[in-house]
């Protein structure tokens, strides 16, 4: 008789959580202690967005409003924004900063590679079905070529 009840109950709570989730989900956000050595990890409950593209926008958004925890510091340079996220069909996730990123950085202590690292954790981490992200600053991939244009090499048949 117990068995049967707790079954029911169960499940109950299963099928009222699939017809009404709840309003807030949990996230994990990482960010550098305040010597800049370790990252400590902060939770927060955040509003239920229905596409996968407005869970990641949100996401990044806490993420540039910095940590709550003392002890804690944004990498994020104050002033810049997120223009773009895009999602396409294979999970592929392209992130646009504003062109304002390289000023800050070269004002603050924070590298490109560092925020790279620290966003791709925690991206990686609360939404698994990523393949792959790219960043990009002001539209053109960091460290690229503006035209990508490869060097005429011998293989090539250019020499």
């Amino acid at each position: 008789m117990a068995a049967a009840c707790f079954t029911a109950l169960l499940a109950g709570t299963l099928l009222v959580l699939e017809i009404c989730p709840p309003e807030r989900e949990r996230r994990l956000f990482w960010f550098p202690d305040s010597t800049r050595s370790a990252m400590q990890a902060e939770f927060r409950f955040v509003p239920r967005r229905d596409t996968r593209t407005g869970q990641i926008r949100l996401y990044l958004e806490e993420l540039a409003l910095g940590p709550a925890r003392m002890g804690s510091v944004p990498f994020f340079p104050r002033g810049v924004r997120i223009s773009g996220v895009v999602l396409d069909d294979r999970q592929r996730l392209y992130i646009d900063f504003s062109s304002s990123l390289v000023v800050r950085m070269e004002e603050g202590d924070t590298s490109f590679e560092d925020i790279v690292e620290a966003v791709s954790r925690g991206l990686m981490h609360n939404f698994p079905f990523l393949e792959e992200i790219v960043f990009t600053i002001g539209g053109q991939v960091p460290n690229v070529p503006r035209f990508g244009i490869l060097p005429l090499t011998k293989d090539r048949r250019a020499l």
